[in-house]
Parts: C-alpha cells; sequence; structure tokens
C-alpha cells in the first residue's frame, strides 16, 4: 500500500515543510504545567497543503483491522531505535543511562508490563493491551556498522525547530524509528502520523521530559517519567488523541472503538469516574497514553489501539519487520541456515529454555546472548560438535533478547521472547 515518494515531490516536501515551523509555533497556552503535543497542528496543516499525505490517510484508515475485542494476536514486532541528541549545553546533553530508562519505560508500557497498570480502574482493566511491539538500541546503522544506538551532536541552536533535521539527518525512517532528543520550542513532543514525507518520518521530545523511574528526566514532575516518548510514538503508529482534537464539541473520534468519547484533554490526574461527553457511567478514559494527563497517572493502551497500531505495522510501516538494526554485527556476517539451532520454548517463562543445535559437519562455533540494550547476558560459549543441546535457566526479566551464533561458516541471530 505504501506510496512510493517521487523526486519532485519529495523536492515540493521540502519546500512546504519549513511552512510547518510557524503553524506549530501558534500553538498558544504552552505552560510547565501542561503538556503540549503538536500532533494535530502538524496533521491539519499537512492536510492541507499535501494531496499525497491526504489519500494516504484515508488508505490507512480504510486497511485498519477492525477490533476484535480480545488479546492481540500479531506476532511481535522489535523496532530499532535511535536517539538522537542534539545539544547546546550539558543539561541537554542527557546521560545514556536516562535513555536507557526511557527505553525501559516504553517497553513496558507496550507491553503492559509497567509497573502502575493495576491502577487501571476496574471498569477498563480488561481493555489493556500487550500490543506485542517492542523497541531495541540499533546495533548496527545503516551502513551495517556496529553502534550504540545514541547519536549526540552538538549545537549553537537552542532552543530547536521542530523538525531539526537540518542539524542531522535522520537514519532510513523506514528501517528505524528516529527520535530526536532537544530542547524543543513550545512542546514536549511531537510525531507525524504514518503517510507523510519519508525525510520527516521521526518524533521530537523535549529532553528534560526523557527518562523513567530509575533516571527521571529534569522537567516538571508531571512529565518526567518518559510517557512523552509513549505518547508520541502512539501517534507515530497512527493513534490519535482519545479526545478525537475537537475541542470540548463531543463529535470527533479517535477511530477506537474501546476508547470512550471525552470532551478534549485531560490534565493533571483526575479521579475516577471523570464525565463528560455524556460517557457515563465510567467517565474519560484519562489514564490512557493518549490523553495529556500526568506521566504518572498514564498507564494504557486498549485493545483497539493495539490492533490499529498493528495495523500501522503491517501496512504503511511493514518494513520495520525486516530491519537488520536490532542485529548486533559481528566479524562474520554471513547467514546460516535458520536450522542452525532452534531455542525452545519461545516465548520463554522467566528465561528458562533451551538451544538445539544441528551442523552438517563437527566444526567450532559459539553462542551469545544479549538484550535490547546490546548488554551480553552470559559469556559467549565456545563449543566443538556436529549437534546438541545446551539448557539455561537464567531468571531473565520480561522483554525480548537476542541470541547469536557465530560459526565459521556464518552467523544467525535468533528473538527470545521472555513474558
Amino acid at each position: 500500500m505504501k506510496k512510493n515518494v517521487s523526486l519532485n515531490e519529495q523536492i515540493c516536501m521540502k519546500k512546504l515543510y519549513p511552512a510547518l515551523l510557524m503553524a506549530i509555533s501558534a500553538i498558544q497556552g504552552f505552560s510547565q504545567a501542561q503538556r503540549v503535543c503538536g500532533t494535530p497542528q502538524l496533521h491539519q496543516h499537512l492536510l492541507s497543503i499535501d494531496p499525497v499525505y491526504a489519500a494516504n490517510r484515508i488508505l490507512l484508515d480504510k486497511e485498519v483491522v477492525p477490533n476484535s475485542g480480545t488479546q492481540n494476536s500479531s506476532a511481535l514486532v522489535t523496532i530499532p531505535v535511535v536517539f538522537h541528541v542534539i545539544y547546546a549545553n550539558a543539561a541537554e546533553n542527557i546521560s545514556d543511562n536516562r535513555l536507557f530508562d526511557q527505553l525501559n519505560v516504553l517497553n513496558a508500557d507496550f507491553s503492559r508490563t509497567n509497573s502502575n497498570a493495576s491502577n487501571t480502574p476496574a471498569a477498563f482493566a480488561s481493555l489493556g493491551a500487550n500490543t506485542n511491539i517492542q523497541f531495541c538500541l540499533a546495533k548496527r546503522d545503516p551502513n551495517g556498522n556496529a553502534t550504540t544506538g545514541i547519536v549526540r551532536t552538538s549545537t549553537t541552536v537552542s532552543p530547536l525547530q521542530n523538525f531539526p533535521n537540518n542539524i542531522v539527518a535522520p537514519w532510513n525512517t523506514t528501517q528505524y524509528l528516529n527520535i530526536y532528543v532537544g530542547n524543543f520550542s513550545g512542546i514536549l513532543g511531537i510525531s507525524p502520523y504514518p503517510g507523510g514525507n519519508p525525510l520527516y518520518d521521526y518524533i521530537c521530545v523535549l529532553y528534560s521530559s526523557v527518562g523513567g523511574p530509575n533516571f527521571p528526566g529534569t522537567y516538571t514532575p508531571q512529565y518526567h517519567l518518559g510517557r512523552t516518548a509513549t505518547h508520541e510514538i502512539g501517534h507515530w503508529l497512527n493513534l490519535i488523541h482519545i479526545s478525537g482534537d475537537d475541542g470540548n464539541a463531543c463529535s470527533g473520534t479517535d477511530q477506537v472503538s474501546d476508547t470512550p468519547n471525552q470532551a478534549g484533554q485531560n490534565f493533571n490526574c483526575p479521579s475516577f469516574p471523570h464525565i463528560s461527553c455524556s460517557n457515563g457511567p465510567n467517565g474519560d478514559m484519562f489514564m490512557n497514553y493518549m490523553d495529556y494527563s500526568d506521566d504518572g497517572c498514564m498507564n494504557i493502551f486498549t485493545l483497539g489501539q493495539s490492533t490499529r497500531m498493528n495495523s500501522a505495522i503491517t501496512t504503511w510501516r511493514n518494513a520495520l519487520t525486516t530491519s537488520l538494526g536490532c542485529v548486533p554485527v559481528s566479524v562474520q556476517n554471513n547467514p546460516l541456515p535458520q536450522s542452525s539451532f532452534q531455542v525452545q520454548p519461545n516465548p520463554s517463562a522467566s528465561g528458562t529454555f533451551s538451544i538445539s543445535y544441528n551442523f552438517e559437519t563437527k566444526g567450532t562455533f559459539s553462542f551469545g546472548i544479549y538484550d535490547v540494550l546490546g548488554k551480553e547476558i552470559i559469556l559467549r560459549e565456545n563449543l566443538t560438535g556436529a549437534n546438541g543441546k545446551l539448557n539455561y535457566d537464567l531468571n531473565l526479566s520480561k522483554g525480548v533478547y537476542f541470541i547469536e551464533l557465530i560459526a565459521n561458516e556464518g552467523r544467525l541471530v535468533k528473538k527470545l521472547v521472555v513474558h
């Protein structure tokens, strides 16, 4: 379904997109006491200037699989992430640890293993979804070279414009989720919906909002636990604010059936039930990641939202499913047959699993196990033989891991899911 953008269209859109800066700067009422997301203004501006984008948005909504009301059953998708930290001073050049904590927040929020999931009111709890979407720091760059997934760029510009690719270009936006971290003017975050110019297909988050419970951001305590990135990635995967962005008219829609219609965005952390738009008795789902509530109050994506995000991945963002961005680089990079080794069970509970390996001839090889940050879980084992079985009981945390086999003939990497 994805439309190839012609060179002429790209040149045209390069000229048009800078006008977005004026549109976004028109956002009024920015305050450190409130969340401000620039996505609705971006969306409306693109609809007015870009007929290709408008057509793609119609196609994307037609291709969304209807919500079945049951847990999403899509195969796990792991999205390679590159953080572009653009800084003008030491405060803006945030630490690796805060970025690591941010990544952990994303993986917890999208798998519904977030520590505050139990705070979802009982009326909405059954709608909570494990989206089967996870994120890893990129291990190889677009040129096939090893990377940490963190790119730091010094600049004399602060605050930044909301489209800073003129300072540092994004990596291939079909293969990576590019997250720009910097001192952006007037917003906490901004993200495009799928369907626009790939040259601008990345999200931006205010540097002081980046972090998590172990290494929190420095922004006002309402927005320092990493949920700005969760919210913006929701947009990047085709989610709309649950109010439908119609002000208080009660006529808008986020096109998801299991999120109640509500009047405008909620701020702070309302008491349940908070009723608007005649949506009683349960009222607004103000704890949804796509509302404007405090970071500590947010705790749920719904089944319908999960379906909509996975539909975006299988259509517009389908190239992510074959990206090699999460695969570590090794000296030998020739692909080995998938039958070279098997992991069972997969998914695994608490890291108890076995690796069965099988080669046509006896030789020397080794296995390594890594987490999404590239940390080696166990020391690499060097073995000699043609076939055999290795058993592991590693007491691993929930998440995605990578098992890498290196042999004389080449290498093979497989994902291990621990739930």
